[in-house]
């Protein structure tokens, strides 16, 4: 009897860590499938494979493809993440997004002219949407058995504006292309060691810091060494983008694709210590903030420091001063160190103003992210 059970764990504990080896698969050959159509019992083959796939989605779905578009876009998400592309090739990368109504949103990327801006991370917006229902009825072909996670975006942007060459860790990931054309260079993971990986738990996001498409001057010989993919995916095209694949999106004129990203039971297990790193990472970073802004409303205000100066001046004059005791202190002196106190102070409320309304911003923009 004990033999069996033996026997059945063994066999329970081989299944586990073959399921777990499956998802930890990478395939670094530089190879794209095309296929014209698909059906549901091929398209987890093909994953398995672990290499791009560009599928003719109007044979497949074309309800999805004609029923996300900007006009229909705008009218149903309330609000957008905007992005500036630059900020994550800074001396000091800026990983943060500024959350703009889906009007002014849509003004921003009409009409600026030099700075690269882009939307994505739209996935909070999208679920309290009408678009949730239309990503939904592509459940029937992507979605995986067991699937526990589903996560969908929105992303358009200014020509020749970029998103960051990444890579992702889920089940899979489907990008359509629903309006105008883009342009996606890919690579495998055998390219990671020349792409210094970064790995931004705050925001669950594994990006490179070269500009793949304009590399950085202390860069280009790493991109030169390196092999990649350029796949120009045209309205009505869904590319299938493998885990552990590098990935990054040139926006065009007009252009706008959407992201489905799913997760199934064995992926949610696999990637279990990454998520516990970010959900610890999220809570440091949210009680640092409410630190220091505590610390800040407890410190003494203008006015309360005007009152003890003036304690202080009252006993000053209430106490005699004993003549052999006073220095004699020359008026210009007097009138330049007092000068230098008024404005160490200004100072001193101007920053701790900026510091507070910087804080009660970033505290109000975390408090509603987990409202929603």
């Amino acid at each position: 009897m004990s033999f069996l059970i033996n026997l059945l764990v063994f066999f329970l504990v081989l299944i586990f860590y073959l399921q777990l080896a499956e998802q930890h698969k990478k395939n670094n050959d530089l190879e794209v499938y095309q296929l014209d159509y698909i059906e549901r019992k091929d398209v987890h083959d093909y994953c398995r494979l672990k290499l791009p796939i560009v599928i003719n989605y109007n044979n497949v779905n074309p309800d999805f493809v004609s029923r996300i578009n900007k006009s229909d876009v705008i009218g149903a998400l309330k609000y957008m993440q905007i992005k500036n592309e630059d900020d994550f090739y800074k001396e000091v990368p800026d990983n943060s997004y500024v959350e703009m109504d889906t009007h002014n949103a849509n003004i921003l990327l009409e009409t600026s002219s030099d700075e690269p801006y882009y939307t994505e991370n739209n996935d909070e917006a999208i679920q309290t949407s009408p678009l949730r229902k239309v990503f939904e009825t592509n459940n029937f072909l992507l979605k995986p058995d067991m699937n526990i996670v589903s996560k969908y975006d929105i992303l358009f942007g200014k020509d020749k504006s970029h998103t960051p060459f990444r890579y992702h860790t889920q089940h899979s990931q489907f990008i359509c292309c629903h309006e105008g054309t883009v342009s996606i260079k890919m690579s495998s993971w055998e390219s990671a060691d020349l792409l210094n990986p970064y790995h931004d738990y705050e925001r669950y996001d594994f990006r490179s810091p070269i500009h793949i498409w304009n590399p950085q001057s202390e860069w280009v010989a790493n991109v030169k060494q390196m092999e990649t993919l350029d796949i120009v995916l045209e309205k009505g095209c869904m590319l299938y983008v493998p885990s552990f694949w590098w990935y990054s999106i040139e926006f065009q004129q007009g252009s706008l694709v959407s992201s489905s990203q799913y997760s199934s039971f064995m992926n949610c297990v696999y990637n279990l210590p990454s998520w516990g790193l970010h959900y610890i990472q999220k809570m440091n970073v949210e009680d640092q903030l409410l630190n220091l802004k505590n610390g800040l409303s407890t410190s003494p205000s203008k006015e309360e420091l005007a009152d003890t100066k003036e304690d202080i001046a009252t006993k000053e004059i209430a106490e005699p001063i004993s003549v052999e005791e006073t220095t004699p202190v020359h008026e210009p002196e007097v009138a330049n160190a007092k000068h230098d106190i008024e404005e160490k102070h200004t100072n001193n409320d101007e920053r701790e103003k900026e510091i507070k309304d910087t804080l009660n911003y970033l505290t109000t923009s975390i408090e509603e992210n987990q409202n929603v």
